[in-house]
């Protein structure tokens, strides 16, 4: 299984225990940079030295530090923590998976029945992409990014067009049909079957 992640990093004093604890709450860990007192042969010095803090209580948080080694675990009082934190400017280093999203499109014609090898075309800003339904009536797109997107249907002379805003991670399906390719799909097939009508009308008056 492949992963992809991305890094988020902040240097800004205002990012308080508050905002720390929105990213743990959503299972994001975070790194943050804090300011540790060693002794030197120069004497005492405070370095920087990176923890991960992976939860949190009403006035602590818990905290995974490899330095010292007998309290790798440990929760520690937001206060104090915040203070160490000041060291680096409240740098913080967030690891996250990036969010991913399947949308598959589907066109119907009036009788409600997937239309086959219908013109697709996504988009957004930045990207654009086009594809066909096929024999299977439907396409699917995956690993799309959150965001908004643009989606244009055509077939034969139909054009159907929606604006589509992907916020949820996961698989989503988008529907053109009844009453957009539907209604279309209708009322051509009530012209081309008035015109046919006429036509034969016109023979059987003729005779």
């Amino acid at each position: 299984m492949k992963l992809e992640y991305n890094l988020l990093t902040s240097m800004n004093e205002s990012l308080v225990i508050g905002e720390l604890k929105n990213w743990i709450s959503r299972d994001y860990p975070c790194a943050l940079l804090i300011g540790m007192n060693v002794s030197t042969d120069q004497g005492p010095k405070q370095v920087g030295h990176y923890i991960i803090v992976a939860g949190y209580n009403q006035s602590h948080l818990y905290v995974l530090d490899p330095w010292p080694s007998e309290k790798y675990i440990r929760w520690v009082p937001s206060q104090e923590l915040q203070k160490a934190w000041t060291f680096s400017n409240c740098t913080t280093l967030v690891l996250y998976s990036r969010p991913r999203f399947s949308v598959r499109i589907r066109a119907l014609d009036c009788l409600g029945f997937d239309l086959f090898f219908a013109g697709v075309v996504v988009s957004n800003e930045t990207w654009s992409t086009n594809a066909s339904t096929g024999f299977s009536g439907a396409i699917e797109f995956d690993k799309l990014d959150m965001g908004e997107y643009d989606i244009m249907v055509s077939y034969l002379w139909f054009r159907a067009g929606q604006h589509f805003h992907l916020t949820k991670e996961g698989y989503h399906e988008v529907v053109f049909g009844p009453p957009v390719v539907g209604i279309l799909g209708a009322l051509v097939i009530m012209c081309v079957l008035s015109v046919a009508a006429l036509l034969v009308w016109k023979r059987i008056t003729r005779r």
